[in-house]
């Protein structure tokens, strides 16, 4: 039904109001010299009215599950949202987001693989960190922490 891809940082001490991404001054936090500056890029894809015929096998639409909405409405909701875990964020760190995604994140004990770039690699999710990054265990034992990549779960 839908899809998203996020890239988000923390970089400590560069004092932009928004990492350079465009946000609007009056949304963001104002930081001070010394203040980490932070920013979530998200893209969110959701097949609102589409007819799951039209989609390919696997995919969904809100209106094929019996789901009537506004796209308008529900891109108001989704953005209130947004706004309210990102005042967390920046008030509180990642950890409160943290407690809350990980029951919801269905990779945990699951084979994946993992590409960035020319990186490919293979490995069991185990966790988010305390950065978010997905914590991976690659056949070697190794636990690797990646904050960048596409993840593909393998059945």
């Amino acid at each position: 039904v839908a899809g998203i891809l996020v890239e988000a940082s923390t970089s400590e001490g560069q004092g932009a109001g928004d990492g350079g991404r465009g946000m609007s001054k009056t949304h963001a936090p104002r930081p001070t010299p010394h203040a980490p500056t932070l920013y979530a890029v998200v893209g969110i894809g959701i097949n609102v009215t589409t007819d799951p015929r039209t989609l390919p096998d696997g995919a969904g639409s809100l209106a094929g599950a019996g789901v009537a909405c506004d796209p308008y409405e529900l891109t108001g909701a989704l953005y209130g949202r947004f706004r309210a875990w990102y005042d967390r964020w920046a008030a509180e760190g990642f950890e409160p987001i943290r407690k809350v995604l990980r029951p919801w994140i269905g990779l945990f004990g699951q084979v994946v693989h993992l590409s960035a770039g020319a990186t490919e690699l293979e490995g069991t999710a185990m966790d988010l960190d305390e950065a978010g990054r997905l914590l991976v265990r690659l056949d070697s034992g190794l636990v690797r922490a990646l904050d960048v990549g596409e993840v593909t779960l393998l059945r």
